[in-house]
């Protein structure tokens, strides 16, 4: 939960990350595929999104790149 951007971050057993308004509880973002397996761990700042895998992966989304969604993840 990033508390500072009213944001929860979930990694999920279908291989997804969910990106929640945590005052209203709706889906702001749904990224489907990002591993080729289930999640371990999903971490985010203000910016990036960190999130490692069953497969030894780690991804490292940054929304600051001008990825769709931007306006979702920042105040």
């Amino acid at each position: 939960m990033d508390s500072t951007n009213g944001r929860i971050v979930s990694g999920s057993y279908d291989m997804s990350i969910k990106v929640y308004d945590a005052a209203s509880g709706q889906l702001s973002i749904d990224l489907p595929g990002w591993t080729t397996s289930w999640m371990l761990s999903a971490k985010s700042d203000y910016r990036r999104i960190v999130a490692t895998s069953q497969d030894s992966r780690t991804v490292i989304m940054d929304f600051g790149y001008g990825l769709d969604g931007i306006e979702l993840l920042e105040e």
